[in-house]
């Protein structure tokens, strides 16, 4: 059987924890009666005033602010929860993965809006400048949600000549081919190298006034393109190693 830890007498936020309420939950978890700084009791469960999910009486703060229903009120709900509460759904991109929140702005929804003003528009979300760090004032920004899918963990960061851009980046100001400069850096190439190494281009034939590339010109004339290669490697012509046709072995049959 768990061990109920007594909760009594602390403080989670604005929330004083007064007493234990007779009455559990309806999930069987224990509840608590707490004063609030504005007077005002609430009754919270235990797990959360220790997740700090819950800081504070909430009507205090919709009163003063009327924004409970506001872009930047939820946008402050929703980062605790994925921070603070592992049954949240994005707890293991987050706080499963130790991303935390600063405690003035876990304590305090006015602190969070004094640091960082109301959200922008519709248009907007937070964002933390480097994705491995945590919610706090130098580290987080409001961004249009057309820029945020650029800051995700999900890309790479390369720095080379002095500067540092993500992957995608990278790509447009080359012209290598994403694929390409992935598969170089996973190998371990120096990103100055993967970034300053030609792009091999394929082989480009001219017959009969056409130009294609050996893998057009083997698909035309129905040649593997390694066939086709070898045969220019040796000598032959382009129209002899086009029109000749490739040589098929015939096995017997064994009898039965």
């Amino acid at each position: 059987m768990v061990r109920l830890i007594d909760l009594t007498g602390h403080r989670y936020g604005k929330l004083l924890v007064k007493r234990r309420h007779q009455q559990n939950s309806k999930s069987y978890k224990a509840r608590w009666i707490c004063v609030c700084e504005c007077g005002r009791e609430t009754i919270v469960t235990s797990n959360n005033l220790r997740s700090q999910q819950v800081c504070s009486c909430g009507i205090c703060v919709r009163g003063k602010h009327n924004q409970s229903k506001s872009r930047t009120y939820k946008i402050w709900s929703s980062m605790k929860m994925r921070c603070l509460n592992p049954n949240d759904s994005g707890w293991n991109y987050y706080g499963g993965r130790g991303i935390q929140i600063c405690e003035r702005w876990k304590q305090s929804y006015e602190a969070f809006l004094d640091d960082m003003g109301e959200c922008p528009s519709e248009q907007h979300s937070i964002d933390r400048i480097d994705f491995n760090g945590d919610y706090c004032p130098e580290n987080t920004r409001w961004i249009l949600l057309s820029e945020q899918g650029k800051n995700t963990r999900h890309n790479r960061v390369i720095n080379a000549f002095g500067k540092s851009q993500i992957l995608a980046d990278w790509v447009r100001e080359t012209g290598i081919a994403n694929t390409t400069l992935r598969s170089r850096l996973n190998k371990g190439q120096h990103p100055e190298e993967a970034l300053s190494t030609p792009v091999f281009r394929e082989r480009l034939l001219t017959f009969d006034g056409e130009t294609k590339s050996l893998t057009d010109w083997g698909r035309y004339a129905g040649i593997h393109p390694d066939t086709l290669s070898g045969r220019l490697s040796r000598g032959w012509s382009l129209s002899d190693a086009l029109k000749k046709p490739i040589n098929i072995k015939h096995f017997r049959k064994n009898s039965l």
